[in-house]
């Protein structure tokens, strides 16, 4: 059975799990994988808001080691894109208030 690491950007304290053991993004950078350990499953929890953010780093990073990670890097992306995506909604009154060649009817 795959151990599961829990990969925060900063662990609190008080927080334990006995099912899982809980570490930084720093701790998961420097010390993971040990020589000689089987394979982990990675719980990634840090914040994958932006490109190139530790949460983006820390899935493509287990996931270059081999760990079974969860998000993947692909759905990271995937989930990015479809926010983006949506964001024309957001501009909509300004692209109807523009001066276009198609006014917007809604």
């Amino acid at each position: 059975m795959l151990k599961t690491l829990v990969v925060v950007d900063a662990p609190a304290a008080d927080l334990v799990m006995d099912a899982a053991e809980i570490i930084s993004f720093d701790t998961y950078l420097s010390d993971y994988p040990k020589l000689g350990q089987a394979k982990r499953r990675v719980l990634n929890l840090c914040d994958t808001e932006h490109y190139l953010s530790k949460g983006y780093y820390c899935s493509l990073l287990a996931e270059a080691r081999q760990h079974k990670v969860l998000p993947s890097v692909q759905t990271i992306n995937e989930l990015r894109q479809t926010s983006q995506d949506a964001d024309w909604w957001i501009d909509l009154p300004a692209i109807c208030s523009s001066d276009s060649l198609h006014p917007c009817s809604v």
